[in-house]
C-alpha cells in the first residue's frame, strides 16, 4: 500500500469543519523532548537534561534531540500507541499537531 493511500485510510473528515481528523493514534517515529515531557508528566528541563546525559535514548539532529518512540516505549514497557496518546492528549476532535 502506498504511503499516501495509507494516510487516507487513517483519516476521516470532520462533519463541521471538513478538515481531516485522525481516527487512530499512529506511532510517530520520534518525539520532541516537549512531547516526551508531556507523556511522562515531567518537567521539560529535567527530560532535556536526561536526554543530554544519555539517560533517555535520543537522536541528535543539529541542536535538536528527538527521542525514538519505539525505544522509549520499550523502556517504559508501554505500546508506542500508548506513548503517543499520552504525548498528544486528544483535543476536542482535532487533528494531531504537525511537529
Amino acid at each position: 500500500m502506498k504511503p499516501q493511500a495509507l494516510r487516507e485510510t487513517n483519516m476521516r473528515t470532520s462533519t463541521s469543519a471538513k478538515t481531516p481528523v485522525r481516527n487512530d493514534i499512529s506511532p510517530r517515529l520520534a518525539l520532541k523532548v516537549s512531547a516526551v515531557a508531556r507523556a511522562l508528566k515531567y518537567d521539560e528541563l529535567a527530560v532535556s537534561q536526561a536526554v543530554r546525559a544519555g539517560q533517555l535514548p535520543s537522536i541528535e539532529i543539529g541542536t535538536r534531540h528527538l527521542v525514538p518512540t519505539m525505544a522509549l516505549a520499550r523502556l517504559l514497557e508501554v505500546t508506542p500507541e500508548e506513548l503517543v496518546a499520552a504525548a498528544y492528549p486528544p483535543a476536542a476532535d482535532g487533528p494531531l499537531p504537525a511537529e
